[in-house]
């Protein structure tokens, strides 16, 4: 493969990557909830767990909320 088109093809695999990032949304009502126990000043984990929520959505609607 020449070093143009490999450049190229690594090109669109780090925007296919990029763009499919993110998981499937989630209810409203779950990322209400997660957010009721976060500004009670409930852990990360302890949210995840409470709500049924991977660690990373919790720290994400965190983030958001800090932001």
């Amino acid at each position: 493969m020449s070093d143009s088109r490999q450049r190229r093809c690594n090109g669109s695999r780090l925007i296919h990557r990029y763009l499919h990032h993110a998981g499937p949304a989630i209810a409203s009502e779950l990322e209400r909830k997660a957010q009721r126990q976060l500004r009670k000043g409930i852990g990360i984990l302890k949210v995840a767990k409470l709500v049924g929520l991977g660690t990373g959505t919790v720290h994400r609607i965190k983030r958001e909320m800090d932001a």
